[in-house]
């Protein structure tokens, strides 16, 4: 393989205000291959994790992320989007749950991987982050499928960021000695 894993780094957002951000993680018992050791992964706030996303993107290089697929998505259509089944108005009630909450009681779980292969911005460069990843040609659009920025925001855990796209306060912290989590806590409810 061309690539030096060494260069990469999983970066996370997790739940705004419910766990640390700018804290390196991780978790024991996690390794599934001898040589890698446990998990470990830096939860920065959601501006740092969009802007290594574009960054990367932009530059050409595909990102391999971990979310909730089950949310929110038209298979057929190639859709990931907050408001692709209006579930509050079918049952007229609200669905309340915050991506804290949705992480705390396995509502959202991280149960599928996928690569982002590429994002559309406005003419100034900025957000909204949309991309692309295929499932297999009879699913969306030619097998790729479009996400939309907010369900980007509230679905999507995990990236894995080349380090040169890291800002400097991300490097910092990833230096640092990682903070040791039991497999079974909540990520969303860990203090520093």
């Amino acid at each position: 393989v061309p690539v030096d894993v060494n260069d990469l780094v999983t970066l996370c957002k997790l739940a705004d205000g419910e766990s640390p951000v700018w804290q390196a993680d991780r978790i024991r018992f996690s390794a599934n291959v001898a040589e890698a050791g446990d998990m470990e992964f830096a939860n920065v706030p959601l501006d740092v994790f969009k802007k290594a996303a574009v960054d990367q993107i932009s530059d050409g290089h595909p990102i391999w992320f971990a979310c909730d697929c089950m949310q929110f998505s038209l298979r057929g259509d190639g859709y990931f989007d907050c408001d692709t089944v209006r579930v509050d108005q079918l049952f007229g009630t609200e669905f309340t749950f915050d991506k804290a909450k949705g992480l705390e009681y396995g509502d959202c779980p991280s149960n599928h991987a996928m690569t982002l292969t590429g994002v559309n911005l406005d003419a100034d460069g900025a957000e909204p982050l949309e991309g692309g990843e295929q499932l297999g040609k009879d699913n969306g659009q030619d097998g790729y499928y479009v996400a939309s920025d907010a369900w980007f925001d509230r679905y999507v855990t995990e990236l894995i960021i080349r380090k040169e796209y890291l800002d400097e306060t991300t490097r910092e912290i990833l230096a640092d000695q990682p903070v040791e989590l039991e497999p079974w806590e909540p990520l969303t409810k860990r203090s520093r």
